[in-house]
């Protein structure tokens, strides 16, 4: 995963890219949660997903370290975002969500694109990854 500092949040439109390892949504969100927590971002109790983005059925809630967190999908929202929200409503993490079985380079790209992508789409920094071959960063690589 890469995550944008937190100061960087209020002037861009995407706050980071997640290469999840599956698409089983309730077993990748503890990593997912604690890794944004960890960085800054406030904590998390929401989540806002794509229906027809992951496998099997989500349940409406999950508790992690005690705290009930709120799963929602929606079938009018894009595969390739996901939003976490803090109890507040207004503070929201906006994730490229990168399909487990993405190249490692396409990966590459759109972790390295992130930092340079101040307002376009998740959907148009997937579609620049996949097509754009330069600034390929071959250190980044899931771990």
């Amino acid at each position: 995963m890469t995550l944008l500092p937190v100061a960087h949040q209020v002037d861009r439109r995407l706050d980071g890219v997640w290469w999840p390892s599956s698409l089983d949504l309730v077993a990748e969100v503890p990593p997912l949660v604690a890794a944004v927590e960890a960085a800054g971002y406030p904590r998390v109790r929401r989540i806002s997903f794509a229906l027809s983005g992951w496998d099997a059925s989500v349940p409406r809630r999950i508790t992690l370290r005690g705290s009930v967190i709120r799963l929602g999908g929606f079938n009018s929202q894009d595969e390739a975002e996901l939003m976490l929200v803090d109890s507040s409503g207004w503070q929201r993490v906006l994730l490229l969500v990168l399909p487990p079985e993405t190249a490692h380079e396409v990966a590459a790209r759109a972790m390295a694109g992130i930092t340079s992508s101040d307002h376009v789409s998740a959907r148009e920094l997937l579609e620049r990854a996949r097509t754009d071959g330069a600034n390929l960063d071959d250190g980044s690589r899931r771990s």
